[in-house]
């Protein structure tokens, strides 16, 4: 076998043993189901109004065609994130 081919083998039973996982129990999903949901949409509720526009309306390139960003850090140490 070419070193190739040891590699793909490789490739498929790391993939192979990744992939066998025990499946979560009824009990295990009601209890998810039941969680609270961890994140809350406050964008209004915190007077955050962003609406992304690209400027282009015939041809669209790569940094047109992909969305806004945002950065979260704790900047001034009180545990929360900032934007």
């Amino acid at each position: 076998m070419t070193p190739i081919g040891q590699c793909c083998l490789a490739v498929v039973i790391c993939a192979a043993v990744a992939s066998c996982g025990r499946e979560a129990t009824k009990e295990e999903n009601r209890a998810a189901a039941l969680d609270p949901p961890w994140f809350e949409e406050i964008s209004r509720r915190a007077g955050i109004d962003f609406v992304h526009r690209s400027g282009h309306g015939d041809r669209f390139f790569l940094p047109e065609i992909m969305g806004g960003g945002a950065a979260l850090f704790d900047m001034d140490g009180d545990g929360d994130l900032d934007l």
